[in-house]
């Protein structure tokens, strides 16, 4: 479970750059510093716009694939058949 979420922060991070990492204290614990810093990050420095931008072309992907005619909805789609010819004797 904490290798999935390790990978899934890395990819939200480095790849789709659609999140900031918040780093942990020698406690484990993320600070109220630590928090504040990104959040000033994310609303007034130029990462924070990429990140914003990043995440609205995100959204309209998404939105695209869910629509209908969208490739979640055909792919939901082909799975169904798929699991429907299981069924058939």
């Amino acid at each position: 479970m904490i290798c999935a979420v390790i990978c899934l922060c890395r990819f939200l991070v480095d790849t789709a750059k659609v999140a900031m990492e918040m780093k942990k204290g020698t406690d484990g614990f993320v600070s109220k510093q630590e928090v504040e810093r990104n959040i000033r990050a994310l609303m007034e420095e130029v990462e924070g716009e990429s990140i914003k931008s990043n995440m609205k072309e995100m959204r309209t992907h998404a939105r695209q694939a869910v629509a209908e005619g969208g490739t979640s909805k055909q792919n939901l789609q082909v799975y169904i058949n798929y699991l429907r010819t299981l069924q058939s004797p």
